[in-house]
């Protein structure tokens, strides 16, 4: 009996267990088991929506045993917490189990580049909790500030500061500002547009630095259009309870500051043998394979291929890799030449 271990129910982490069902289906002497420490899976594309209350949240969420239907692979909630890949074996927190082929897909987490303070005072948005104690937060702040009569206390609570100008950060304050201009502004009666302040801050010299400049230029002029303040080529260098400082020399008072700036590959991913680019991402070869290691492939965030090192971290990407993997799992066992 061989088995095939997949860490993590993403979209990449799924899209392989699907790839290999059907490869695998009706081969009794291989064994598929999904290891996760979400039993859902989260379409994150629509995370932002979470925090504008516009999408509910369990209309972004599916029980990975409902995907699994009557796919023959195993699923168990159990997060991986390291890899022995001498003995060929994952760590779970009930024990080890043996793999001969494994499949990491565990994701990535925020990455706040030592930023004294980011940690422990901006808000993270990267799960569905995260995305629903957000919106609270917003919600919550919109009923205190409906009756502060003390309006720089007010102005305070209705100041928003997103860090990093990426897809999620602009998404995300632009779902906040349909909330706040198009909800708030009008049910609670002592609100007012000219109270509410959204600020993105990105380090970068431009916005959206994944697509082409055109397009990014024409999103920035609608931002600005829409009341939004955009400020490039600005680095945030501390967070304190209640404001952030930018380069080093300017202060601006928030109660609250969502850090959307960057991400870094998992602990997990960090903790292999084998070469890392600069975020922690395992670099693999063209097969998706670690080096030393060709019976582990590692795919979506957590990896960079030798041939595209610079891929977005988009849901496509994953899936794209999460297919190549389980295809070259069959392909290695019958000594075929490896996907691409």
């Amino acid at each position: 009996m061989k088995r095939i271990v997949v860490a993590g129910a993403g979209f990449g982490g799924l899209q392989a267990v699907a790839h290999l069902d059907r490869m695998f289906h009706h081969d009794r002497e291989v064994e598929i088991l999904l290891l996760s420490d979400q039993n859902y899976l989260l379409f994150t594309p629509l995370l932002p929506q979470i925090a504008s209350s516009y999408t509910d949240p369990r209309h972004i969420v599916q029980a990975v045993r409902e995907i699994r239907g009557k796919s023959k692979f195993g699923f168990r909630r159990e997060a991986v917490c390291a890899v022995d890949t001498a003995k060929r074996q994952v760590i779970v927190e009930s024990g080890s189990i043996d793999y001969d082929a494994l499949i990491l897909a565990t994701g990535s987490r925020t990455e706040f580049f030592n930023t004294p303070g980011a940690r422990e005072n901006s808000w993270d948005y990267k799960s569905l909790q995260q995305a629903v104690e957000l919106r609270e937060r917003i919600i919550d702040l919109c009923e205190h500030a409906d009756h502060t009569a003390d309006a720089a206390a007010r102005r305070s609570m209705l100041t928003f500061i997103v860090v990093g100008g990426g897809y999620t950060g602009i998404e995300l304050v632009t779902e906040m500002r349909d909330f706040l201009y198009r909800y708030a502004a009008r049910k609670y009666r002592g609100l007012s547009v000219s109270d509410i302040r959204l600020i993105v801050l990105e380090a970068a010299g431009n916005i959206l630095g994944g697509i082409g400049p055109k397009l990014a230029a024409h999103a920035r002029k609608r931002l600005d259009g829409s009341g939004i303040e955009v400020r490039t080529s600005t680095r945030v260098t501390r967070v304190l309870e209640k404001a952030v400082e930018i380069n080093g020399n300017e202060i601006v008072a928030a109660d609250t500051i969502i850090w959307t700036a960057g991400v870094r590959a998992s602990e997990l991913i960090e903790s292999l043998p084998g070469p890392h680019d600069r975020i922690g991402r395992a670099i693999v070869n063209v097969h998706l394979q670690l080096e030393g290691h060709p019976e582990i492939f590692i795919i979506g965030d957590s990896a960079a291929s030798e041939n595209a090192q610079e891929a977005p971290r988009v849901a496509p990407v994953a899936i794209e890799q999460g297919r190549v993997a389980a295809q070259n799992i069959g392909h290695m066992w019958r000594g075929e030449p490896l996907e691409t």
